[in-house]
């Protein structure tokens, strides 16, 4: 019943026109680029959280093998050097990998269309050449959004391999505790 509706509002029997003018239709494909690249942003910064928060729980049930293990009253000193070290190390390579998320989810400078400038183009500016400042100017800003996230994948991709470096460490960290406790 929706797809007749959809089907019926594209043929020009419902409220709209029959076929809106390409200016209009551009802009609109434009708003709609500049929605998803900004879904984008938010998926990726969403995947850089969660690659934190994995590795970040992984160590702290890490950690509480680790402890155990360390507490033992038969190991030896070089053995709890070596948890200690291994600890330290991944609780380094953890820290770093917060560092660069945080870094990550920085504020980042957008470059938008300014309301007042909006406004003076709708004052001065007969309806066909507003909507063409306004393409120029969307697609300028769609162009933007998507190198600042081409940018961010390669910062997601900094905090996911740092993020892999913390979890190989913590599970370094685990073995060796657990072979020493056997």
């Amino acid at each position: 019943m929706a797809a007749k509706t959809n089907l019926e509002l594209l043929r020009g029997d419902g409220d709209l026109p029959a076929q809106p003018d390409r200016v209009g239709l551009a802009i609109d494909l434009l708003r709609a680029r500049i929605a998803e690249e900004f879904q984008i942003t938010e998926r990726l910064d969403a995947k850089g959280r969660q690659a934190f928060a994995l590795a970040a729980a992984f160590f702290a049930v890490a950690q509480t093998v680790s402890f155990s293990a360390f507490r033992a009253a038969q190991l030896a000193g070089v053995e709890r050097l070596g948890i200690a070290v291994l600890g330290a190390a991944a609780a380094l390579a953890l820290l770093l990998t917060g560092n660069r998320l945080a870094s990550s989810e920085e504020p980042q400078p957008e470059v938008d269309i300014e309301p007042a400038v909006v406004e003076e183009w709708a004052r001065n500016e007969d309806d066909e050449q507003f909507g063409r400042l306004l393409l120029v100017h969307l697609r300028e800003i769609a162009d933007r959004r998507h190198e600042s996230n081409e940018r961010r994948v390669k910062r997601y991709e900094l905090i996911e391999s740092r993020a892999r470096f913390a979890l190989i460490l913590t599970a370094v960290e685990i073995i060796v505790a657990i072979a020493c406790r056997v």
